[in-house]
């Protein structure tokens, strides 16, 4: 009877499941791709925390070509705040319908949230991909995949990603620089229009 349980404990150890390897990613043509993309959609969490004070609020980012048209609503300072910026400028309009435009809604959107924000430049940090056209420096995981990404004095980590439509997107990432730390959390990524 030993001698058969010894031989069933031997079979199942045998059964045991080996994690799948990581899969590699070509980063460089996943890229390209996300450069050419003209329409998508991401909703998710975001946390600001600035010198130590923080908050948060729900986030619904919608990119239409060059314009992008960002809704956060929750406590993060702001309550309900719609912004829209497009190519000329940044438009902010909060839950009561009062209107800010240019650079008084750049340094209105500074002063509620305690740091200015690099709303240009996250369009393509949230795909996990450089803002064309400024220096950087990225560093890789051994699967492929951007870990660490300096840009325009900020520090971009991509702590997680998850399946998006045509391949994956980062679902989890923090920007940071001097003070201000920005953490978001997708919780859906829809690409199209």
């Amino acid at each position: 009877m030993r001698r058969l349980l010894s031989i069933a404990t031997l079979a199942l150890a045998g059964c045991a499941t080996v994690p799948p390897a990581p899969v590699t990613v070509d980063w460089d043509l996943r890229q390209q791709e996300l450069l050419a993309l003209d329409h998508w959609r991401m909703t998710g969490r975001v946390a600001v925390t600035v010198n130590g004070d923080g908050a948060s609020a729900s986030i619904d980012w919608r990119q239409s070509g060059e314009t992008a048209d960002l809704a956060v609503s929750g406590p993060l300072g702001v309550g309900a705040l719609r912004a829209i910026l497009d190519g000329s400028g940044l438009r902010l309009e909060d839950g009561s319908g009062a209107r800010v435009e240019g650079a008084d809604a750049e340094r209105l959107l500074a002063e509620r949230l305690g740091a200015e924000m690099p709303v240009r430049s996250l369009r393509y940090w949230m795909l996990g991909i450089p803002a064309p056209g400024e220096p950087y420096e990225q560093t890789r995981s051994a699967d492929g995949r951007p870990e660490l990404l300096r840009q325009s004095g900020w520090q971009v980590e991509f702590s997680r990603f998850g399946a998006a439509p045509g391949g994956e997107l980062p679902v989890r990432l923090t920007i940071a620089r001097d003070g201000a730390r920005v953490k978001l959390a997708v919780t859906r990524w829809d690409l199209g229009p």
